[in-house]
């Protein structure tokens, strides 16, 4: 999975298998390889606002969503296995949708086998959650 700095002209790429992070400038120049200071298992998605001041990662194995600033550094981690809001089991997919005023956007995260979508307004708390059948339903 990857992700695009509109701003700063960089691309980010979630490896998978190999548990970090990678940055390239646009020409595919190697910037920088992060991680987690409490570590990746399975990073799946990845996420970056506009300026490039925060990024979201899919920590799928640990069923967690990881937070970093736009040097890569650590910020916060939210979730937990499970089925409630805010628990994930194996989240592959992150996006987010930047709001002016608002540093940190709404958080949509693709939680794989618990079959939905969360939303996250603003921080780590959800604010509804989409499972499949209920946007099949909107559209019957």
């Amino acid at each position: 999975m990857l992700a695009i700095e509109e701003n700063a002209d960089h691309v980010y790429v979630a490896d998978t298998y190999g548990g970090v992070i990678r940055e390239f400038t646009h020409g595919g120049v190697p910037v920088a390889v992060w991680g987690s200071p409490i570590g990746f298992d399975r990073p799946w998605g990845i996420t970056v606002t506009s300026s490039g001041d925060f990024s979201y990662v899919a920590d799928s194995e640990n069923d967690r969503i990881q937070a970093f600033g736009g040097d890569g550094s650590y910020l916060f981690t939210w979730g937990s296995t499970g089925t409630g809001n805010g628990q994930f089991d194996a989240p592959c997919g992150i996006a987010i949708v930047e709001h002016p005023g608002d540093q940190f956007g709404d958080v949509f995260v693709a939680d794989q086998t618990n079959h939905r979508i969360q939303r996250f307004c603003g921080c780590p708390v959800p604010a509804n959650t989409t499972t499949w059948g209920r946007v099949k339903a909107i559209y019957r």
